[in-house]
């Protein structure tokens, strides 16, 4: 048996490959001399219970798809909220910093005005 890529994988050859483990299983078992004869399960059964798993997978695997879409959704999202961030930061800065500028301005005005009010000795 050839081994095959996950996108190869089909549920009929995943059918077929525990078909033929479950002979095998059941074959082996069968010599085992302390199993009762009802330990052993039909491969019938094992089909039911292998297809069930394949459904519950696929609902997983469409979860799974669900949550990455969404997760690259927030994450484009969160990258641009941090641009916006970033552009006020540095709109704030530049306020902050002429505000400093125009209030030590008019400080060393107001000291410069003072001084020349000041009677000379």
């Amino acid at each position: 048996m050839s081994i095959e890529s996950a996108d190869n994988i089909t549920p009929e050859s995943l059918r077929a490959r525990f078909q033929l483990i479950t002979k095998t299983h059941i074959a082996s078992r069968s010599h085992d001399a302390n199993l009762k004869a009802d330990d052993q399960e039909p491969p019938d059964v094992m089909l039911e219970r292998i297809t069930k798993l394949e459904t519950q997978m696929e609902g997983v695997k469409d979860a799974l798809k669900d949550l990455k879409d969404e997760l690259r959704s927030g994450n484009s999202d969160l990258k641009s909220d941090i641009a916006n961030l970033r552009s006020d930061a540095a709109t704030n800065l530049r306020w902050m910093i002429g505000l400093g500028v125009t209030v030590g301005g008019i400080l060393i005005g107001l000291l410069v005005r003072v001084m020349t009010l000041l009677p000379s000795h």
